[in-house]
């Protein structure tokens, strides 16, 4: 996805597109580096610690959620309670009725079927931002997995069915740091001596608060 302030994107800079352009270049050295080890996009940790160690991201946010449910479903058939028990059955004679049935239908007829079901999906976005000139590409990686357990188990007058479903969802958010950028001012962050100097003074007007 590209995002700009300009006009349009026949108006973005050249140097934006080379941003751009450099990202493309990282992602696909990277696919190859995943295929190369016997990885792919599914394989969450391997990717994340491919991008979080290149050196070229920050880190702007991960979540981590999670989804749990588990229920049962018991119905019974009423409609042949009549025909098998006789008419009029009602109040606590009807709940004797269905017991009855309960016990006696899985006798008539049984029938049971089972599905489980396994999605994984992952996912990267691009996002591709020229605000005002400047070229800022964001990374978003999601990966999802859901397990789905079900069964059900029938008889002529009663249904049982059973249902688990687990879903875990990662997202991570980053943020691409142009290697122009990293040789260009990385020199600047050597010490200086005025500066300890100054982060020394600073320090001390905090002795005597409990930390």
């Amino acid at each position: 996805m590209v995002v700009t302030t300009s006009n349009g994107t026949d108006d973005v800079a050249p140097a934006v597109r080379e941003t751009f352009q450099k990202v493309m270049v990282f992602f696909d050295a990277w696919t190859a580096a995943l295929t190369r080890k016997k990885f792919s996009l599914y394989d969450y940790d391997a990717v994340k610690q491919m991008i979080s160690s290149s050196g070229l991201f920050v880190s702007m946010g991960s979540k981590a959620r999670s989804y749990h449910s588990d229920s049962t479903k018991v119905s019974l058939n009423t409609s042949i309670i009549g025909a098998v028990l006789g008419p009029g059955i009602t109040g606590g004679g009807m709940l004797i009725a269905k017991k009855t049935l309960a016990i006696i239908g899985g006798k008539i007829s049984d029938g049971f079927s089972e599905q489980k079901t396994d999605k994984e999906i992952a996912h990267l976005l691009f996002i591709c931002e020229s605000l005002m000139g400047m070229p800022l590409v964001t990374i978003s990686l999601y990966h999802t997995k859901l397990e789905q357990f079900g069964w059900v188990q029938k008889t002529n007058c009663e249904e049982v069915s059973r249902q688990t479903i687990d879903f875990k969802f990662h997202s991570d958010d980053y943020l691409f740091v142009d290697s122009n950028y990293i040789n260009k001012f990385t020199a600047d962050f050597e010490k200086s001596d005025s500066y300890e100097k100054l982060i020394d003074e600073l320090a001390k007007t905090l002795d005597g608060l409990p930390s």
